[in-house]
């Protein structure tokens, strides 16, 4: 059950929080901000521990879902980035 926010962050320049969840998974990550569209080039990439891009997922609406169900089991990071920079960093566990 979902017990409330795993990763908060604001975004000092703008002022953006940002939420993953849920963590541990199977089959989903869910990544909400509120000022989403504000943001360029905002997106979503998925690293196994090796660095190794897994996969990318553009957000474009205040919450996006990204899809981790064919992942094999273990630790990733899930880099929120938009254009500048890489705005968070989060270490998700996928059952």
């Amino acid at each position: 059950a979902y017990a409330g926010p795993v990763a908060v962050v604001s975004y000092e320049e703008n002022q953006i929080e940002l939420e993953c969840y849920p963590n541990p998974t199977s089959d989903f990550v869910v990544v909400s901000c509120d000022q989403i569209e504000n943001l360029t080039d905002c997106r979503a990439c998925v690293y196994d521990m090796n660095g190794k891009l897994i996969r990318q997922f553009p957000l474009t609406n205040n919450q996006s879902s990204i899809y981790i169900a064919d992942l094999n089991s273990g630790v990733y990071l899930l880099d929120i980035m938009n254009a500048q920079q890489k705005m968070k960093s989060v270490k998700i566990i996928k059952k």
